[in-house]
């Protein structure tokens, strides 16, 4: 789904000391973690629905890939990236098929984990990796539009689109309120993080510098949002 371009493939160090090669490895990691949480969170969301092992796996397939899956198909990027890349469809898999297990044999242990007002561990570790994982999706996005002469503004809704609309699938299928469309910093993080690519861009005419500064604010909106309550202006009616 994500490598370094061939224009900057020969680079021995790009950026901050960073070879390119070491970027787009590290970014493709934390590609397949996120799309492991993404996983996770859909099964989470088919059990509270009381879907079936079969549902919770559908689910998770498309929460985990359903953004990108999108974004090839509006761009023409055809077969899409999980047809050729099949990793990410087996991870989506086996992370659906783990979690529904655990949680099937664990239930009175997940109950109580999820009605602990402090939080849990396993809370935060989907909260969190949420949170790279929309960074790391954006970025992604960002770099495909970006390769394949997108305007600036096209590039920033490919890393939107990317980064929250498996999710937006998800939640529509389980008719619930989409987090994007709510006052969530969750996707507006993700299209300034898109921006941010195309100004570094400008500035440094270096992807691996783009693709660093993109994952950086998307992180860290995302971060504001969850640590200081930072939040999306929303009309207020009567």
């Amino acid at each position: 789904m994500v490598s370094a371009p061939a224009a900057v493939a020969n680079e021995t160090v790009s950026f901050l000391g960073l070879a390119t090669t070491q970027v787009f490895t590290t970014l493709k990691l934390l590609d397949y973690f996120g799309t492991t949480i993404f996983a996770i969170a859909g099964t989470l969301t088919a059990v509270e629905n009381k879907m079936d092992i079969v549902g919770c796996v559908i689910l998770a397939v498309i929460t985990g890939l359903g953004g990108g899956t999108l974004r090839d198909a509006f761009f023409g990027r055809l077969p899409v990236f999980w047809f050729t890349s099949t990793e990410y469809l087996w991870i989506c898999i086996v992370a659906s098929l783990l979690t529904f297990i655990v949680r099937k044999n664990n239930a009175a242990a997940f109950a109580r984990m999820f009605n602990n007002p402090g939080g849990t561990f396993f809370e935060k570790l989907i909260l969190w990796g949420d949170m790279i994982g929309l960074a790391a999706f954006a970025a992604v996005g960002s770099h495909i539009a970006h390769n394949l002469g997108m305007t600036p503004l096209i590039v920033a809704v490919s890393a939107l689109m990317s980064g929250t609309f498996g999710g937006l699938t998800r939640d529509v299928i389980c008719n619930k309120p989409p987090m994007i469309l709510t006052k969530e910093v969750y996707a507006s993080a993700a299209f300034a993080g898109g921006l941010a690519f195309e100004a570094a861009m400008a500035m440094f005419e270096c992807q691996t510098a783009a693709v660093i500064t993109c994952f950086v604010v998307t992180g860290v909106l995302r971060t504001m949002g969850i640590v200081f309550g930072l939040r999306v202006p929303v009309a207020h009616t009567r």
